[in-house]
């Protein structure tokens, strides 16, 4: 399955736009952070699913974004709770929805090295 690297830019650079605003991000990330982990994820491939990360959790998509990691953000009432993003295995296949969703929890992980280093962490 071949695809164009630079098929899915429109969409990494909107949603890198819109959660760096969302969090009042300075400087905002950059969206060539985005395209490398897409690179190394799925080589571009939003077809790739079912990848098996443990026993009962599998990575899909674009972003190989994980049953666990799903959940997590579509936990209302978790950690996440302020922007929470509601998602079903199969819309995770979807390319907007799968990035929007991966820059989202990025900024949640950067949000957590942030508290565990005391200090703002770099991308």
């Amino acid at each position: 399955y071949k695809v164009d690297p630079n098929a899915f830019d429109s969409e990494i650079i909107t949603w890198s736009r819109y959660w760096s605003d969302i969090f009042n991000e300075s400087p905002p990330l950059d969206p060539n952070i985005i395209k490398a982990l897409m690179d190394s994820e799925s080589s571009f491939n939003p077809k790739v699913k079912d990848q098996k990360v443990s026993k009962s959790n599998f990575a899909r998509g674009l972003m190989q974004i994980t049953d666990e990691t799903r959940k997590i953000l579509s936990d209302e009432n978790g950690e996440l709770k302020d922007h929470y993003l509601t998602l079903s295995s199969k819309n995770v296949m979807n390319p907007s929805i799968a990035i929007s969703a991966s820059i989202r929890w990025l900024f949640h992980k950067r949000e957590l090295a942030n508290k565990r280093l005391g200090k703002n962490a770099s991308w």
